[in-house]
This record gives C-alpha cells, sequence and structure tokens, in this order.
C-alpha cells in the first residue's frame, strides 16, 4: 500500500493515494480478524462482549449508587423531622407539667 501510495503521488495523483489511504482504514479491521496470526477473531469478539459487559455492570452500579444515596438523603431527613417533632413534643410536655404543678399549687393554697 505505501509503495502505491508513493507512486500516484510521483505521479502527481494525490487524490487517488488519499483514496488508498482510506480504502485501506476502511478495511483494516477486516483484514485483522481474517489474519489468524495477528489476532484470532473469537478471542476479539469474547473481548468485546466482556467489555459490553462490564460497561453494562457498571452503568447499572452507578445507578443503584443513585438510588441508594437518594434513599439515604430520604432517610436523614426524616430522622431529623423526627428529632425536631420528639423535641416540640418534649417541650410542650414540659411546660404541660409546669401548668399542672401551678394549679395544684394554687389549688393548695386555695384550701
Amino acid at each position: 500500500m505505501l509503495a502505491l501510495s508513493d507512486y500516484y503521488r510521483e505521479k502527481g495523483n494525490q487524490a487517488k493515494a488519499i483514496e488508498l489511504y482510506d480504502q485501506f482504514l476502511n478495511d483494516f479491521d477486516r483484514m485483522i480478524q481474517a489474519d489468524s496470526s495477528l489476532v484470532d477473531a473469537k478471542i476479539f469478539q469474547v473481548t468485546e462482549e466482556k467489555i459490553k459487559q462490564l460497561e453494562k455492570e457498571r452503568a447499572l452500579k452507578d445507578e443503584l449508587i443513585t438510588k441508594k444515596n437518594k434513599f439515604n438523603y430520604v432517610l436523614i431527613g426524616s430522622v431529623i423531622l423526627m428529632l425536631i417533632l420528639l423535641g416540640l413534643i418534649a417541650k410542650a410536655l414540659f411546660s404541660i407539667k409546669k401548668r399542672i404543678k401551678k394549679l395544684r399549687c394554687n389549688r393548695c393554697e386555695e384550701k
């Protein structure tokens, strides 16, 4: 291919040389798969399938992590809300106890 390309360049036919390179690059994958001495086609296909499977697994893992993070944020928010409500309930309970004590003391003084 290089010799043919040099020949076309010497003759001044740049377009034909570029076309030759394009044709070579388009056929390159097919030639490599056809030549068992370079790469066994079966190994190449298995490797490609493994890569695709790993990419799918990675996408699923990322999706699970995102869902888990959202769930954790909801749980943390719920815990904070429950603590706030518990604080309000405790505050109300203490204020009710104080009022009850005042009422009992007021009844004791009236008698």
